[in-house]
């Protein structure tokens, strides 16, 4: 399960099934994942369907991010299926800006959308989730 958790943001994206009709072939490996958010106010829940390609991708940027830490760097977790986004982006002294969207009953529900702020410090711990979606089998 990946999760974030600050003082005005929690995101919990956990893994319910994992679809895989040709491993490695461009859109036909999926993880189903449910994901719940909260935020002052608002509370979230719904379904999402993401690439391991894209998480691969969201995993990278991640950890360019941990070893470099540079101001306006950028990490990206959004995909080919609608529903959720989360940027992240650096600022000065390890502080990041993360930038999130998520729609709970695509494709025609409301969307929500948010920032939350961070340090350098989550990047482990959002980077270990990253591998727990990524090896989940279903």
């Amino acid at each position: 399960m990946l999760t974030l958790d600050t003082d005005d943001f929690k995101l919990q994206i956990r893994p319910v099934s994992a679809r895989r009709e040709e491993p490695g072939g461009p859109y036909l490996e999926w993880i189903d994942v449910r994901i719940d958010l909260t935020a002052p106010g608002i509370r979230a829940e719904g379904a999402w369907s993401v690439m391991p390609g894209e998480l691969r991708q969201f995993q990278q940027q991640l950890e360019t991010m941990q070893t470099q830490l540079q101001v306006g760097q950028t990490a990206e977790l959004a995909g080919v299926e609608a529903g959720f986004s989360l940027i992240l982006r650096t600022l000065d002294q390890g502080q990041i800006i993360g930038d999130w969207r998520f729609q709970p009953a695509p494709p025609v529900g409301a969307w929500i959308t948010g920032q939350c702020g961070l340090d350098q410090s989550f990047l482990g711990e959002l980077l270990r989730g990253i591998d727990a979606l990524l090896s989940f089998s279903g």
